[in-house]
């Protein structure tokens, strides 16, 4: 059930936070499968498949999508997430998403 599939989600890839202002974080490096694919985060904590450095990649503009569940791309696989869209539409031969 949906349920079920989102309790699981939430157990593995969150971990409540010692900041009582966040409540929970995520956890780096933690992933679970859900009927539409892998979901969880990368080293940096973001919803990705892939390594970022601290310097944007030589010719690219880098662009951070900050947001909620639309932003994570709630019940959908990573590549059908707005961040993704995004860095499509903007071409990601000169933009990187975050």
């Amino acid at each position: 059930s949906w349920h079920a599939d989102m309790k699981k989600m939430n157990g593995t890839i969150y971990r409540r936070s010692d900041d009582a202002t966040l409540v929970y974080e995520p956890v780096p490096n933690a992933s679970v499968q859900m009927p539409y694919g892998s979901a969880g985060f990368n080293a940096q904590s973001m919803r990705d498949d892939r390594e970022y450095s601290v310097a944007p990649l030589p010719g690219r503009t880098r662009v951070a999508i900050v947001g909620d569940s639309i932003v994570w791309g709630e019940d959908m696989p990573l590549e059908k997430t707005l961040p993704r869209a995004l860095e499509r539409e903007l071409g990601a031969e000169h933009f990187e998403v975050l």
